[in-house]
């Protein structure tokens, strides 16, 4: 390129006061006027020396010599980023516009630092979202609506309002206005639109109308609007306002049916409720009850002076009266009180009644009126009088009672215990109203006792067995019987404690007599049967061997015949007592009847069994029984059977110890023969 041809066009961008490039179209500089080079911080030479896109940022680099060859056409107007000698950037405006002659080709680099206006825009950016962001928290819209066109600008929560997709909105809301706005208030809000739309005035007040959305959803809306106007005074569009009020509105109706039930509640109550204003002591407000109560007429007592109706308050009553009145009135604003008097009734009769009040003072601390609710308490009165005289009856029956009588909290702390309680557990009354009821009961009945306390509080009453300690640490059998009651005001229990030892004793007599053998004093047949079906189950939960031994003596009868009765009754009991020096403590011998006997071993195969009644046997056989200075000789013969498997009952592992034991009887007596299940 002819760089000489473009000197007369250098010359006149010396001139001008904005920074200035003749460029190439290979991004090489061939000028740059004073204000460029001031602007840049370069030299001419070092400028000169330098391509466009070495006055670019690093990430513009790249798109610098396509934007000018764009703009070699028809010039181009383009936003970038600059690069100083220092190395501080600024963004600028370039406007590039092709110049030259014959041919030859450049571009009039005009550069405009936009600093400035690029951080107004920033701050006009910012202070939009800032408004965006109040409209959103606030939930106020606003709107612009032009006369001319009737077309609608909103905000962005216009459309959060009015539940509007931004994509379907052209500026016409004719439509939306029709489906959103709720149908009692539509035609309202029509009628005033069309008068500012005709007049072009603002609206002459606010108003509120309802939105129905989509969902169903309603919203109460606060709308306002003033005029738009432009520079010859015509007026051009409404601006105005959209407020979400739901929340206000709503607030509002819950007060004012809180203010209705309030209403309801003290024209309904059984209390009388009222207002007596201290300045001019006249009644502000009686509720309707009043005039039950006391048999006047709200109109009756307000014409009443004040000495007369304090007249009516029963004379021993009224110094109270006075003194709770008079302290309320020195005290503190708003303090609640209480006081209980008998009323003269209109009728005459005398009535308790409950007042409870408070002072309100007026600014200045000036008293201003007593607030209260008076209510008749005379049958609660009465029936507190009746419950005195009805306590000191339960007191001497408390006193006197034979069994031993605890009354408790719920916590077990003990409120009062009868003298029958001290003497049954060697305690004094002073220690025992000192404890929890806790240590009374044994350590393991203790365990039982949050449920038991449970179940009273659930049903009111509860029978239970327990175990009581003594002072002395004895144990005392005890039946229980527990219910709540009343105990100075407050919810309580009172349990009544029967000591049951000899009920205890009988019992376990009874069950020694059910279950026990009478001669040999092991478990009977019918005990038998008992722990061998529990034992049996516990095998089968745990996957353990278990086995069972039937034996019989063999030749009893003929031991009965030599030597009577009583030798024989003497051969029982040895073989009883030889088979507990064998067996452990958790295997089981009982006596099935006659001669026969059955063996439980826990934990036990059939060779371990086999080995434990082999034992027993070979002592019996070698150790002679010595009746009446005779010795006699026992023998049994015996059966084993092992619990074979999951599916086994006890009756078949019954039968097959018993077959295994006539085996052995068949087999020629005093022996010992295995199930053959078991092999």
């Amino acid at each position: 390129m002819g760089i000489e041809r473009f000197i007369t066009a250098s010359e006149t961008l010396d001139h001008l006061g904005e920074p200035a490039f003749l460029i190439g179209l290979d991004g090489s500089v061939i000028h740059a006027n004073p204000a460029a080079l001031s602007c840049y911080g370069y030299s001419r030479d070092e400028i000169l020396a330098l391509d466009v896109r070495d006055l670019r940022a690093p990430s513009r680099r790249e798109s610098a010599i396509d934007q000018y060859r764009e703009a070699a056409e028809h010039g181009k107007l383009f936003e970038t980023v600059a690069r100083r000698s220092d190395g501080t950037f600024f963004p600028a405006e370039v406007q590039a516009i092709p110049v030259g002659t014959d041919g030859e080709t450049a571009l009039l680099s005009l550069v405009r630092d936009i600093t400035e206006r690029k951080r107004l825009e920033e701050e006009l950016a910012r202070q939009r979202r800032l408004l965006e962001r109040a409209e959103s928290t606030g939930h106020l819209g606003a709107y612009r609506f032009e006369f001319e066109t009737g077309r609608t600008t909103w905000s962005p929560e216009m459309f959060v309002l009015w539940g509007v997709d931004p994509s379907e909105f052209d500026g016409d809301v004719t439509q939306i206005v029709q489906d959103r706005i709720h149908p009692d208030d539509l035609a309202r809000v029509l009628e005033r639109r069309d008068a500012v739309v005709e007049t072009r005035a603002p609206a002459p007040a606010k108003r509120e109308y309802r939105l129905v959305l989509p969902d169903g959803t309603v919203r109460f809306i606060e709308n306002d609007s003033e005029t738009e106007y432009d520079a010859s005074g015509a007026a051009v569009a409404s601006l105005g306002y959209c407020l979400d009020v739901t929340d206000r509105r709503l607030a509002e109706r819950e007060l004012e049916e809180s203010e209705t039930r309030l209403r309801e509640v003290l024209e309904n109550s059984i209390d009388a409720s009222y207002k007596r204003d201290l300045q001019t002591n006249t009644y502000d407000y009686l509720s309707p009850a009043f005039e039950r109560i006391s048999g006047y007429a709200p109109g009756e007592i307000d014409d009443l002076p004040l000495d007369v109706v304090l007249d009516l308050i029963h004379s021993d009553d009224a110094p109270e009266v006075a003194r709770v009145i008079d302290e309320a009135m020195s005290g503190p604003a708003g303090t609640p009180s209480e006081v209980v008097y008998r009323f003269k009734r209109k009728d005459g009769e005398y009535r308790w009644l409950q007042d409870r009040f408070a002072i309100m003072r007026v600014p200045g601390d000036e008293l201003g009126a007593m607030v209260g609710s008076v209510g008749d308490v005379t049958e609660r009165r009465e029936a507190e009088e009746a419950l005195r005289h009805s306590e000191e009856k339960y007191r001497l029956l408390f006193e006197s009672a034979g069994d031993a009588i605890f009354i408790h909290d719920r916590h077990g702390m003990t409120l009062a215990a009868n003298p029958a309680a001290c003497a049954r557990l060697g305690h004094t009354n002073d220690e025992l109203m000192s404890m929890n009821i806790g240590p009374v009961d044994s350590p393991d009945e203790a365990l039982h006792a949050p449920g038991r306390i449970a179940k009273l509080m659930e049903t009111g009453h509860s029978e239970f067995e327990t175990v009581h300690l003594r002072k002395d640490g004895s144990r005392i059998p005890t039946d229980v019987s527990a219910q709540l009651i009343t105990w100075n005001g407050q919810p309580a229990i009172m349990s009544t404690c029967r000591d049951i030892t000899e009920r205890k004793l009988l019992e376990e007599k009874l069950h020694q007599l059910a279950t026990t053998d009478d001669l040999t004093g092991i478990p009977n047949r019918h005990r038998f049967f008992e722990l061998a079906e529990g034992e049996l189950k516990r095998a089968l939960r745990h996957h353990e061997p278990m086995a069972i031994v039937f034996a019989d003596i063999d030749h009893l009868k003929d031991v009965n015949d030599s030597g009577g009765h009583a030798a024989g009754d003497q051969a029982l009991i040895s073989f009883a007592n030889v088979c507990k020096k064998y067996i452990r403590e958790i295997d089981v011998l009982a006596r099935l009847g006659g001669d026969e006997f059955a063996l439980i071993l826990p934990a036990t195969n059939h060779e371990q069994a086999y080995a434990t009644i082999e034992r027993v046997r070979v002592a019996l056989a070698t150790e002679p029984i010595e009746y009446l200075g005779t010795d006699v000789t026992v023998s049994i013969s015996a059966g084993v059977a092992e619990l074979s498997g999951d599916q086994e009952t006890l009756d078949k592992l019954l039968g097959r110890a018993d077959r295994a034991m006539y085996r052995a009887k068949e087999a020629g007596r005093n022996r010992t023969v295995v199930d053959a299940a078991a092999d």
